[in-house]
């Protein structure tokens, strides 16, 4: 069986290419100026409607189009090491993210440079129904079918971002958005990363991220061979496992437990139980499902399956339901 996402061998010259374009852009703090949009305003830009780690988020218009605006939090006239660090932080993520382009995959839109003095925005479509934990929150009562074409989509858009040698490096509820046909998109690449091979070493990076969505690799890479963080494809589908369980649930694996408790779990080799029909909004947890995250979890990254193969579960899956 096959999935809809093309499939060519990594470290491919366009990958190359497109990999150096974003390291350029990175170290000199610049997107090129095609980037640059204008004609944006802000519903109120006093108060952001939500916000992250390092941004807050504002509602606008693009002409007519409602956009989110993403804005960072630390910057200011004069710049300091860490606001630097950040600018370069969100080039870098608006080089990646003008890259993607899938149904999948929330679109980006442009960076906004007039909105607010001194600070760059990245523009995208605002997602409608919200991130897809939220959106189930609206369904109390979903259905098999729609809990399985949910994560499909999530997993095509993850398989299309390895096509290209991109790890999402983030995946969780919280980035996952719905838009207006109720269609999953994949948003947030402030950590993304080029992959380098399936598991093995790529970019280096940092242990920044969600700790219940995290790897073993990524909390501990010494005890797994690697002599600092590298995000992968395979930390992507350990993640999208979680995704699974967040989506069955609408609770994060590891619900309760503080991320110091989650540290010491997984690296002892546990993982989240499997939950109760009562735990999974009265549905059952098909055994097939299961098998898939328990596979994804594996703690060595290379006996990980490939997401193209769990979209081709997920597919089959979601046309089997009732």
């Amino acid at each position: 069986m096959t999935t809809s996402v093309p499939y060519r061998p990594y470290r491919t010259a366009s990958c190359k290419a497109r990999k150096l374009l974003v390291k350029l852009g990175e170290n000199h703090a610049v997107v090129p100026s095609q980037c640059y949009i204008t004609n944006v305003c802000l519903t109120n830009s006093s108060y952001p409607i939500t916000g992250g780690g390092f941004a807050d988020i504002f509602q606008g218009y693009l002409g007519k189009t409602l956009v989110a605006v993403k804005r960072l939090r630390v910057f200011a006239s004069s710049m300091t090491a860490e606001q630097e660090h950040q600018l370069k932080r969100l080039c870098r993520e608006a080089l990646v993210w003008q890259q993607i382009h899938h149904p999948n995959i929330l679109p980006f839109l442009g960076v906004a440079r007039d909105l607010f003095p001194f600070q760059l925005c990245l523009v995208a479509p605002w997602a409608a129904k919200g991130n897809i934990v939220t959106y189930l929150e609206n369904h109390p009562a979903p259905t098999v079918r729609l809990i399985y074409r949910l994560l499909y989509q999530v997993a095509r858009g993850v398989a299309y971002l390895h096509w290209l040698n991109i790890v999402h490096g983030d995946l969780r509820g919280a980035n996952i958005l719905i838009d207006e046909d109720h269609h999953v998109r994949l948003a947030d690449f402030g950590l993304s990363v080029f992959a380098e091979g399936t598991a093995g070493p790529g970019t280096c990076t940092n242990r920044d991220g969600s700790m219940a969505w995290m790897a073993p690799e990524l909390i501990d890479p010494v005890q797994f061979g690697h002599h600092d963080y590298y995000r992968t494809t395979a930390t992507d589908v350990y993640a999208y496992a979680c995704v699974c369980l967040e989506v069955c649930t609408g609770r994060r694996p590891f619900a309760g437990l503080p991320d110091s408790a989650i540290l010491l779990s997984v690296l002892r080799g546990e993982r989240p139980p499997r939950p109760s029909n009562t735990e999974c909004r009265g549905l059952a947890l098909h055994d097939n499902l299961w098998d898939i995250m328990t596979r994804c979890w594996n703690p060595n990254a290379l006996s990980r399956p490939d997401v193209r193969q769990v979209a081709c579960c997920l597919g089959e899956m979601q046309r089997n339901a009732i």
